[in-house]
C-alpha cells in the first residue's frame, strides 16, 4: 500500500476491513438463509469486500476499481443532502432527478468539451429545461461539417436483475432502456399497448434520418456532405464495461435497417460511442483540445475495421471508448476547491468565517 497508494486515503485497518482472504470460501446459499436477499450474490459480496488479501502477507489485490469506488463513495449523495435541501443553513435547493441529469448536469458538462465557437443546440449558457418533440439532448456542428449528435440516458439497472446475474434478461432490459421501448419493465405498471418508442439508439437513428431527409429543424445550415458522430451518454458509469460498445453497435446497425431506408454505404457515419458523464467531466480539457471527432477517429483506427461495401465498422469485441479516454491524465482538484469555496460562501456569512481576515479570501478557501 505504501508503494501503490498515491492518494494516502487507505489505512491498513480500512483495507483489512474491506477485504476477503485469497483462499476464502463463501457459500452461495447459507443454510440459515430464508430469502433471496440473504444469498451471497457475487456483485453484492464483492462490492462490500472489494479487496483480496493475498497469502503470506504479499499485499492486497483490487477486484474491480468501480466496485471499490462505489463502496467508498456511495453515500456521498446522502452526505451532501444537508447542503442542497433548501432548508436553513443550506446553500440552495435542486431536485436531483432525470431532468436535472439530462438537461443541466450533462449539457453543462458537454459544453466544456467543445470549442466556444462551435454551433450547438441548445445554445451555450442556455437555461431552458423544457423539451420539444423529437429534439436531441445535444447537437453540435464543427467547421469541418462533423455532426455530433448526443442522447443522454439517466437510467439504472434493476437491482434484482443485476443480482441474478441473468445475462439474457440484463441485455433484454438494457435494450428496452436504450434502444426501443416496447413495454413497461416495472411489473407494477400495465404493459404498454402502443407503438414501440425509440429511446437512445433509436432516437439517434431518427435524428440522422431527419438530417438525411433535410427535415432536421435544429440546424438550418447543414452542408450536403457531412460526417455523423452519434454518442450515447450514461449517467451511471457502471454501464461502461468492455463489450458494451460492440453490443450497442450491433443493435445500432440492426435498427437502422429496420427503422429507415438509409444506406450506410452512401454516408459517413461513425459507430455510436458510449461515454459516461463522469468521463466527460474529468477529461473536458483533453476532449476540447484534441477534438471529439479526432479522438473517435483515432480510437476506431486501433479498435475497428471499416467495411466500405456496407459502410459498417466491425468493432473489437472488448473495445471500450470510455476506458480509452480514461487512460489519459486529468487534474480536477482546483474545480473541487472552487466549488467548496462557493458553497461555503453561500452557506455562511463570509465575514463570520474569516473574522479579522475578511480581506484574505484565501483563508476561507483553505
Amino acid at each position: 500500500m505504501e508503494l501503490n497508494d498515491k492518494t494516502g486515503l487507505f489505512s491498513s485497518s480500512l483495507v483489512k476491513k474491506l477485504s476477503i482472504n485469497e483462499d476464502e470460501y463463501i457459500p452461495f446459499l447459507d443454510e440459515e438463509s430464508q430469502s433471496k436477499e440473504e444469498w451471497n450474490i457475487d456483485y453484492r459480496r464483492f462490492r462490500s469486500k472489494p479487496f483480496v488479501k493475498l497469502k503470506n502477507g504479499a499485499g492486497y489485490l483490487i477486484i474491480n476499481n468501480q466496485l471499490l469506488c462505489e463502496r467508498l463513495f456511495n453515500s456521498l449523495y446522502f452526505d451532501f443532502i444537508p447542503l442542497i435541501n433548501g432548508k436553513k443553513g443550506s446553500c440552495g435547493f435542486f431536485n436531483y432527478n432525470k431532468d436535472f441529469v439530462e438537461k443541466i448536469l450533462f449539457r453543462q458538462t458537454f459544453f466544456n468539451c467543445l470549442p466556444t465557437n462551435s454551433f450547438s443546440f441548445p445554445i451555450r449558457n442556455s437555461q431552458e429545461t423544457s423539451e420539444r418533440p423529437n429534439e436531441p439532448d445535444f447537437y453540435a456542428r464543427t467547421k469541418r461539417a462533423e455532426l455530433i449528435i448526443v442522447e443522454c440516458k439517466a437510467i439504472k439497472m434493476n437491482g434484482e436483475c443485476r443480482d441474478d446475474g441473468d445475462y439474457i434478461r440484463l441485455l433484454d432490459e438494457l435494450q428496452e432502456k436504450i434502444v426501443l421501448k416496447t413495454r413497461n419493465l416495472d411489473k407494477r405498471r400495465k404493459r404498454t399497448g402502443g407503438q414501440p418508442k425509440p429511446i437512445g439508439v433509436g432516437q439517434l437513428i431518427n435524428h440522422i434520418d431527419s438530417i438525411e431527409a433535410d427535415s432536421f429543424e435544429w440546424d438550418k445550415n447543414i452542408p450536403d456532405e457531412v460526417s455523423y458522430y452519434p454518442i450515447l451518454v450514461f449517467e451511471d458509469v457502471r454501464f461502461l464495461q468492455p463489450g458494451l460498445l460492440s453490443i450497442l453497435n450491433r443493435w445500432f446497425y440492426e435498427k437502422i435497417e429496420e427503422m429507415t431506408e438509409m444506406k450506410l454505404s452512401d454516408m459517413a457515419c461513425k459507430p455510436i460511442m458510449p461515454i459516461s458523464i463522469n468521463t466527460l467531466y474529468l477529461y473536458d480539457n483533453f476532449i476540447r483540445q484534441k477534438g471529439l471527432p479526432n479522438i473517435i477517429n483515432t480510437f476506431l483506427d486501433k479498435n475497428a475495421i471499416f467495411d466500405e461495401s456496407t459502410g459498417k465498422y466491425e468493432i473489437k469485441e472488448l473495445a471500450d471508448f470510455d476506458g480509452y479516454l480514461r487512460q489519459n491524465p486529468f487534474n480536477k482538484s482546483n474545480d473541487v476547491a472552487k466549488w467548496l469555496h462557493k458553497a461555503i460562501k453561500k452557506r455562511y456569512n463570509v465575514n463570520t468565517i474569516m473574522g479579522a481576515n475578511a480581506s484574505q479570501p484565501q483563508k476561507a478557501h483553505q
